[in-house]
């Protein structure tokens, strides 16, 4: 990824932040921990957790472009997985180039794992606003978006947390705490490890390398 494209999207991140920050909205609004709030530490991931089981293949969202996309359709190769939302101020901006400039370095070498952003505020993330928020990126992200029951059904077979801010104002301005983790997905739907979302990408591309 360019550098220009970096700074652009942290100008777009910084803008967020600042009109979310003037609506008086709260910053504690991400968790690191599975299924709870950050405590601090990285809880430790179970080798037996399988994202592409018989519930989880039938689980159907609908992708950016507007198609109807059941989660099964997408094993068979390795996925970068995160959950977020567009209107996250810092956390899903970072998480987002991060990933970017890790699938540019593990493109030399000729690995091209497939990024999939999903979005745990689906009443506002339309297809259509995902298509426009993940342009802002590195090409090739897969955005999913889908009614709530299906969101959260997926997020719980990765054991992750996410719900709308208990600091958060009434209006639409609100925020979502969520887990910030990048999850490293097998073709066979093994969840072979995840990374904090602050992990610099020549590290993120070096890690995912080692387990692949």
């Amino acid at each position: 990824m360019k550098v220009a494209g970096r700074q652009i999207s942290v100008l777009v991140a910084a803008s967020s932040f600042a009109i979310i920050a003037l609506l008086g909205a709260s910053v504690g609004y991400f968790s690191q921990g599975p299924l709870q709030k950050s405590t601090g530490t990285k809880p430790t991931l179970s080798t037996t957790i399988n994202v592409d089981g018989p519930d989880a293949q039938r689980i159907t969202l609908t992708s950016h472009e507007g198609t109807s996309t059941k989660w099964g359709s997408l094993s068979g190769r390795h996925r970068l997985v995160f959950f977020g939302y567009t209107f996250c101020p810092e956390i899903c901006p970072v998480s987002l180039l991060n990933i970017g400039e890790a699938l540019d370095i593990l493109q030399e070498k000729g690995i091209e794992p497939d990024p999939i952003f999903v979005t745990v505020d689906p009443q506002r993330d339309t297809p259509e606003l995902l298509k426009e928020y993940l342009s802002a990126f590195r090409e090739g992200f897969l955005g999913l978006s889908g009614d709530d029951d299906q969101i959260k059904e997926l997020s719980e077979v990765f054991k992750a947390y996410y719900e709308r801010s208990d600091q958060s104002d009434t209006s639409e301005y609100y925020l979502m705490d969520h887990t910030s983790y990048i999850y490293l997905v097998a073709p066979d739907g093994t969840l072979l490890e995840y990374y904090p979302e602050s992990t610099e990408p020549p590290e993120l591309a070096q890690k995912i390398l080692a387990k692949l």
